[in-house]
């Protein structure tokens, strides 16, 4: 990475900076709790069917065809549970002081996947967003490097992701100027990843 340029922090979300496997785990208990008959393997028969449908995750649309199905049971504040979820509690160890140091560093932006809308309730209910220089939601990010460039021009990027997938794309697009780091958490964690590997940001 060329030492004269500027630097910026990009930070995913997912499991990068919030545990979404927990997210998932404690909807479907929501879900659970409130029914006879389990119907969190209902839900999430939505939310796939909402993802091949749109190209992203979006909960919030899985929310609402998912209250539509069920009618009459007790589920229709499941979409309200997912806006006011204290994702604050959901944050991987030692996140918060990590993105601090980060930002006495150089300018911090999110780079992401899914609806905008929520993952920016995401970010201001942990408290990330005022420090951010700017929020970039796309349906697949490795395919919108161009915007971030030219939000950025001439700045040198360091990618914290849980995929070692997202980060090889940018790597093959951005070359030197980009210093992946990849985030062991989740479904991807134990993948082999030939580059800089960090329990958190805190880790960096």
């Amino acid at each position: 990475m060329r030492g004269d340029q500027p630097q910026v922090f990009l930070l995913d979300i997912d499991n990068t900076l919030i545990d979404h496997d927990e997210l998932k785990r404690q909807v479907a208990a929501w879900i659970d709790d409130r029914v006879v008959q389990p119907r969190s393997g209902e839900f999430w028969e939505t939310y796939e069917a909402v993802r091949r449908e749109l190209g992203i995750v979006d909960f919030m649309e899985a929310a609402r065809r998912f209250e539509d199905l069920c009618g009459p049971e007790p589920l229709d504040g499941l979409g309200r549970f997912l806006w006011g979820f204290p994702f604050d509690d959901l944050l991987l160890p030692g996140t918060r002081p990590g993105w601090e140091r980060l930002a006495q560093t150089g300018p911090l932006a999110v780079l992401c996947d899914g609806e905008r809308r929520f993952q920016e309730q995401k970010l201001e209910r942990i408290g990330l967003l005022p420090l951010l220089e700017h929020v970039f939601v796309f349906d697949h990010k490795e395919d919108h490097l161009g915007e971030v460039e030219r939000r950025f021009p001439g700045a040198n990027f360091v990618m914290f992701d849980d995929k070692p997938r997202i980060l090889r794309a940018m790597q093959q697009r951005l070359g030197s100027r980009l210093h992946a780091v990849h985030v062991r958490h989740g479904h991807y964690a134990g993948e082999t990843f030939a580059g800089r590997s960090v329990d958190s940001i805190a880790g960096y």
